[in-house]
């Protein structure tokens, strides 16, 4: 049997380990280490007997959410806070939202985010360049960069066309999100797991320092949490596959650079990058394929 293939089981079983103690209590021991604040306002380096308490409470929690997929009531809970994008910002769409999410939560998305990571690099295309194993976010405007001195130095008219989606993490739909799972071959057991840390999630704005009334999400990925990104470039893959068969369809033709490489697209977390020759047909195409992505997901272009 080959070795990649076995290797590629190995990972995909590892998804679905059950909840082990000793990695765990690992996790927990660096939740302890680090500080992590907590829901009731006491910091675990406050005694040695409170920090146990609170790390052994937490530890219970993590494990009954792994074998039930739902959090007690408040352990997914969430307050927003908005920082800056530009200096002197006046209007809401300055501001960017983060969420600060309890210890308990973070250390079991962290246990997900460790073990989705390992299966990452065989479902995630080469086109993409962001929160995946040993690929650079750079790599994508590296590569526009020659792209752009090929084209100027043998004088091609090409067209690039560059996408940034409207508040792309909050705008995911979850249910688009679970098909996009099912598709990829994750099982129940896993889906039930993402499903568990976003459909009773509740969230509250601080303003000045002080929470608003708490309220149910609906759709979204929050900013802050260490799942959110990879499920994001998850959501992004689909829409490469999409692209792809247009590609294969012969109905949007990218660069060929010397007759050996073809270049189309190139995606670095929520920005994505589409060449191609200088065809009005291309420009057609690739809106009408957005506006489908658009109604499938809920990830929109932002127009400025």
């Amino acid at each position: 049997m080959n070795s990649q293939f076995v290797l590629h089981l190995i990972k995909w079983r590892i998804l679905k380990v059950k909840f082990l103690t000793k990695k765990s209590k690992r996790l927990f021991g660096i939740a302890v280490l680090t500080n992590l604040p907590v829901p009731m306002g006491i910091h675990l380096n406050s005694s040695a007997s409170i920090r146990l308490s609170l790390v052994m409470t937490s530890f219970r929690l993590s494990k009954s959410f792994f074998a039930n997929g739902c959090f007690p009531r408040g352990c997914n809970s969430s307050f927003i806070a908005l920082i800056l994008k530009i200096q002197d910002a006046k209007f809401v769409k300055d501001f960017r939202p983060i969420s600060l999410i309890g210890s308990t939560y973070k250390i079991i998305s962290k246990i997900l985010a460790n073990r989705l990571c390992l299966v990452l690099p065989d479902l995630i295309s080469d086109v993409q360049s962001a929160f995946v194993a040993n690929r650079q976010i750079l790599d994508g405007p590296f590569i526009l960069n020659e792209l752009m001195s090929w084209c100027k130095h043998t004088k091609f008219k090409g067209m690039i066309f560059k996408v940034d989606f409207e508040k792309a993490f909050d705008s995911v739909k979850w249910d688009y999100l679970d098909e996009t799972l099912k598709s990829f071959g994750f099982g129940l057991k896993w889906r039930n797991w993402i499903s568990g840390c976003l459909n009773n999630a509740k969230g509250s704005v601080l303003v000045n320092g002080n929470p608003t009334k708490e309220f149910q999400f609906f759709k979204g990925l929050k900013q802050g949490d260490p799942l959110s990104p990879f499920l994001f470039i998850l959501i992004m893959e689909t829409l490469h596959l999409s692209f792809k068969r247009i590609i294969n369809a012969g109905l949007y033709r990218g660069i060929s650079i010397n007759g050996s490489l073809m270049l189309s697209h190139l995606f670095y977390a929520d920005d994505v990058v589409f060449v191609s020759e200088w065809k009005d047909s291309n420009i057609h195409i690739l809106l009408n394929v957005l506006k489908c992505f658009f109604l499938a997901s809920g990830l929109k272009i932002n127009h400025f």
